[in-house]
C-alpha cells in the first residue's frame, strides 16, 4: 500500500492533464517566448537578466523559471509549443508525487496513514485550482517551486529521522531553489519547524528510538527534536541570506506601498484570504482574472468558520492531535507572501487562482486525516470512502472541464469577459485571439473587442493598448488615415509606449515603398519621418527586433536616394553607415534568430554600396 499511496495519484496528476499538452500559447507565452527568453545568452543572464527585456517582471527574481524556459528551448526549438506544455505537466507529476510522500509522512499517527496518503495525492492530483498552474505555459512558477519546495520538506524530515548527512545537504539546497522559482516558497522557513516539530517519528524504529519516544512524552521535551535539527535550520537560513543576497545583485525590487488608509487594507486582507479560504475547498466558478474582492458578508462568513475550524485544530493539537493544526498552518505560512501582492503594488493580480497551488495541500492532509479517521471506524468506513471518491470525481470533472477553457486564447478569453465584463484586459486579449488565432481570424469581431476594451479600461496603458491594435486592423483594410489616427491617439494615451511609434514608421515606410514603385518617385520627406518615428520606438525599446531591421533598410533607401538622386555622396555615405550600424545591432540583439539572418543580407549589400562610393 506504502508505494500505491504515491503511484496512483502520480499517475492520475500526468493522465489527467495530458490533453494539456496540445493545447495553443495563451496570454503572456507568446511574450515570454519570443520576446523575453531570447534576451538570456548564459547562465550569468539567468540570474542577473539584462536590461530592456520587453515586458519583464524587474519585482521577481526566478531564474529556475527561466532556466526552465531555455531548457524548453534546447529540447524543443524555440517555435514549440506542446514541448513546453509537456514540461509543465512533468512538473505537476512530479509535484504530485512529493506532496503525496509528504502527506504519508505527516499522518505517521494514523493507523491507515497511506490510504490517507492516497486521499490526498489523489485530492492535490485533481484539484481544479491547478489548471491555472499546469495549462499555462507561463504559469509554471508555481508548479517549479513546488517540484523544489515538497521534496525539500520531505528530505528535511528524512534527515530528522536518520540524521543523514546527503538529506542535510540537499533539504537546503532544494529550498534554494524553490525560492529562486517563486518567491512564496520562502513559507518553508515558517513551515519547516512545525514539521520537524509536529511530524512524530516514524513507527517501527528500534527500541533505543521508541525508548527516547517515550521519554519525551513523559517529560514534555518535545523541543528537543526541534533543538537536534539546529544544523539543518542553520543551512535554511544561509540559504534564505544567499537568495537575498542574490535578488539585491539582480535588481529586484519590492514593489510599492498602496495609497490607501490602514482600514481599507485591512479589509483587502480580510476578503483576499477569504476568497483563498473558500476557493481552495470549492473552486468554481473559475476565471483567470479576479477584479474584485468578495463581499463584506461573504468575507465574514468565511473567517467565522475558518476561525472556529482553527480554534477546534488547536484544541486537537492539545490533546495529542497536531496534524488538523498543521494543515492550517501550512495553508495560513504558504498563502502569506501571495496575500501580500493583494497588499502591495506588486502585480497587476492581487488575486489569482494560481496562488493556491502550494497552499492547497493543506486540503491534501485535512482529506487525508479524515480517510484515515474514517476508515478507523468501521461504522463509518464505507461513507469515507465514498466520500472521497465523490469528491475526486467532483474535482475531476472541474479540472477537465477547466482544463478545455485554457486549451487556446478565444475559449480563455470569451470564458473571462462573461465573467469579467468590465475588464478592459479580457476584452482586449478577447480582440488579439480574433486577431491572431489561426482558422478564427475575425476582424470586425476583434474591432469589437477592442472599441469594448477602450470604453472599460480604467487606465491609459490598456487604451493604448487596445488603440493601437484597432489601428492595426484599419491598417489590414488599408484605411491608414484612420490607422495613423488610432496610433497617435495610443501615444497620447502612454507616450513611453513603442509600438504605436513603429507601427506609424513602418506604414510611413510601406507608403513610401509602393510610391516609389507606382510613380517612380521618393517622397523623402515621409521617409525621414517614418526615421524618426522608427528611432523613437528603439529608443524607448533598445531590443525591438521589428523595428531596427525596417530602420535599416529605411536608412539604406535613404542612402541610394542621396546617391542615385540628390547625387550627394557624403549623404549616402553617412545614410548607409547607418544602416550599417543598425544591422550589426540588430544581429547583436537576435543572435541566430530570423531577423539577424535578414539583417545579415542587408548588412552586405550596404558594405558593397560603401566601398563602391568610397572608390
Amino acid at each position: 500500500m506504502k508505494h500505491v499511496s504515491w503511484i496512483v495519484p502520480t499517475l492520475l496528476a500526468a493522465a489527467l492533464y495530458t490533453p494539456a499538452i496540445l493545447g495553443e500559447r495563451v496570454w503572456d507565452d507568446t511574450i515570454v517566448q519570443n520576446k523575453q527568453i531570447i534576451a538570456f545568452k548564459s547562465i550569468k543572464d539567468v540570474f542577473f537578466p539584462p536590461d530592456h527585456i520587453p515586458q519583464w517582471a524587474s519585482m521577481y527574481c526566478r531564474p529556475m523559471v527561466t532556466a526552465t524556459y531555455l531548457l524548453d528551448a534546447a529540447l524543443f526549438g524555440r517555435d514549440s509549443t506542446r514541448g513546453p506544455h509537456a514540461m509543465v505537466v512533468l512538473y505537476h507529476t512530479i509535484a504530485t508525487l512529493f506532496a503525496s510522500i509528504l502527506v504519508g509522512q505527516v499522518l505517521r499517527g494514523y493507523d491507515y496513514r497511506w490510504w490517507g496518503a492516497l486521499a490526498g495525492g489523489i485530492i492535490f492530483a485533481l484539484h481544479p485550482i491547478h489548471t491555472e498552474s499546469v495549462c499555462w505555459i507561463t504559469g509554471r512558477s508555481d508548479t517549479v517551486a513546488a517540484v523544489f519546495m515538497f521534496p525539500a520538506m520531505v528530505t528535511a524530515i528524512f534527515y530528522q529521522d536518520r540524521k543523514a548527512i546527503w538529506a542535510l545537504l540537499l533539504s537546503p539546497l532544494l529550498f534554494l531553489c524553490a525560492v529562486f522559482s517563486k518567491e512564496v516558497a520562502l513559507s518553508a522557513l515558517l513551515v519547516l519547524p512545525f514539521l520537524l516539530l509536529l511530524v512524530p517519528p516514524p513507527r517501527g524504529a528500534d527500541p533505543k528510538e521508541q525508548q527516547r519516544q517515550k521519554e519525551e512524552a513523559k517529560t514534555g521535551a518535545v523541543l528537543a527534536r526541534l533543538f537536534g535539527s539546529w544544523a539543518l535550520l542553520t543551512l535554511y537560513a544561509i540559504a534564505t541570506l544567499v537568495y537575498f543576497f542574490m535578488r539585491k545583485k539582480a535588481g529586484a525590487g519590492y514593489g510599492g506601498s498602496l495609497d490607501m488608509d490602514p482600514g481599507e487594507i485591512l479589509g483587502r486582507a480580510a476578503g483576499a484570504l477569504a476568497y483563498y479560504l473558500a476557493k481552495v475547498v470549492v473552486p468554481p466558478p473559475q476565471s483567470c482574472l479576479v477584479l474584485g474582492f468578495p463581499a463584506t458578508i461573504f468575507t465574514l462568513v468565511v473567517l467565522v468558520i475558518a476561525g472556529a475550524g482553527f480554534v477546534w485544530a488547536c484544541w486537537r493539537w492539545k490533546h495529542g492531535h497536531p496534524v488538523r493544526a498543521l494543515s492550517f498552518l501550512w495553508f495560513g505560512f504558504t498563502l502569506a507572501p501571495s496575500l501580500a501582492i493583494a497588499l502591495r503594488r506588486i502585480s497587476e493580480a492581487p488575486l489569482a487562482e494560481r496562488y493556491l497551488y502550494l497552499p492547497s495541500l493543506a486540503l491534501s492532509i485535512v482529506v487525508g486525516a479524515v480517510f484515515c479517521a474514517g476508515l478507523r471506524e468501521r461504522s463509518i468506513r464505507l461513507p469515507a470512502v465514498v466520500m472521497v471518491i465523490a469528491v475526486a470525481c467532483a474535482y475531476g470533472y472541474g479540472t477537465v472541464h477547466r482544463g478545455l477553457v485554457w486549451r487556446n486564447n478565444i475559449a480563455l478569453w470569451s470564458d473571462t469577459v462573461e465573467k469579467e465584463p468590465e475588464s478592459g484586459l479580457a476584452w482586449g486579449h478577447l480582440g488579439k485571439a480574433y486577431m491572431e488565432t489561426k482558422g478564427s481570424i475575425d476582424l470586425h469581431k476583434a474591432l469589437e473587442c477592442y472599441e469594448k476594451a477602450v470604453k472599460v479600461y480604467d487606465d491609459a496603458e490598456g487604451r493604448s493598448i487596445s488603440l493601437n491594435s484597432i489601428a492595426a486592423i484599419y491598417a489590414t483594410w488599408d484605411e491608414n488615415d484612420k490607422a495613423v489616427k488610432h496610433w497617435k491617439a495610443a501615444i497620447a494615451e502612454r507616450p513611453t509606449y513603442p509600438s504605436p511609434y513603429f507601427n506609424i514608421g513602418n506604414i510611413y515606410a510601406h507608403i513610401v515603398e509602393q510610391t516609389a514603385k507606382q510613380e517612380q518617385r521618393v517622397d523623402f520627406e515621409l521617409l525621414m519621418e517614418a526615421q524618426s518615428y522608427l528611432q523613437r520606438a528603439i529608443q524607448l525599446d533598445p531590443r525591438y527586433r521589428k523595428a531596427l531591421l525596417r530602420l535599416a533598410r529605411c536608412q539604406m533607401q535613404a542612402g541610394t536616394y542621396h546617391n542615385f538622386v540628390r547625387r550627394d555622396r557624403e549623404s549616402a555615405l553617412d545614410a548607409l553607415q547607418q544602416a550599417r550600424q543598425t544591422a550589426r545591432r540588430l544581429i547583436e540583439v537576435d543572435g541566430d534568430g530570423p531577423f539577424a539572418q535578414q539583417a545579415q543580407k542587408i548588412l552586405q549589400l550596404t558594405e558593397q554600396q560603401i566601398d563602391r562610393l568610397n572608390r
